[in-house]
């Protein structure tokens, strides 16, 4: 694995193993567990905002700084499962995005073991599925895969942002 190779992460399964009613100290609805949970699910969301965070330092000055701002914000301001899934997916995103932007700033040295970026980038690939649950993994596959607006398009073309030169040999 790219992040964990020290991590000592295990599946454990149980199988015909009964607990005791004495040894049993509660159970919980599954609605009321996701409910709950998202409150930590959403602690979670902290951890790519502290890597994004960490990126954008190196970076400078980008706007990926007033998006860091709006995620965090966004994470304090969940409340409930779907919120805490939109916030989460958002703060996933933008790790990632904060990390690549690292990666090509700092070129080839970005591969080097002791380089900020490729450890920063391993961080990010391990946050998108650390603490991840099913709403946050659908938001996120949402966000990722949904393709930009027209008005983004027609933004990045202004600011000099254009496609990928063609080949001569027509590919």
């Amino acid at each position: 694995m790219v992040t964990t190779r020290a991590s000592r992460t295990a599946t454990v399964t149980f199988t015909g193993h009964p607990v005791p009613a004495d040894r049993l100290l509660t159970t919980v609805p599954l609605a009321e567990w996701t409910n709950r949970e998202a409150a930590g699910s959403l602690l979670n969301g902290f951890l790519s905002i502290g890597v994004a965070a960490r990126c954008c330092r190196l970076l400078g000055p980008t706007p990926l700084d007033a998006e860091l701002d709006h995620c965090r914000q966004a994470l304090l301001d969940a409340d409930g499962v779907e919120a805490t899934a939109t916030a989460r997916a958002a703060a996933s995103e933008l790790v990632l995005r904060a990390a690549a932007t690292l990666v090509v700033q700092t070129g080839s040295r970005s591969v080097r073991l002791d380089n900020h970026a490729q450890r920063l980038a391993r961080e990010a690939i391990f946050l998108q599925t650390f603490g991840s649950r099913p709403t946050i993994r659908a938001a996120l596959l949402n966000r990722l895969t949904t393709p930009p607006s027209p008005a983004i398009l027609d933004a990045a073309a202004r600011h000099g942002v254009s496609e990928r030169p063609r080949s001569r040999g027509g590919g």
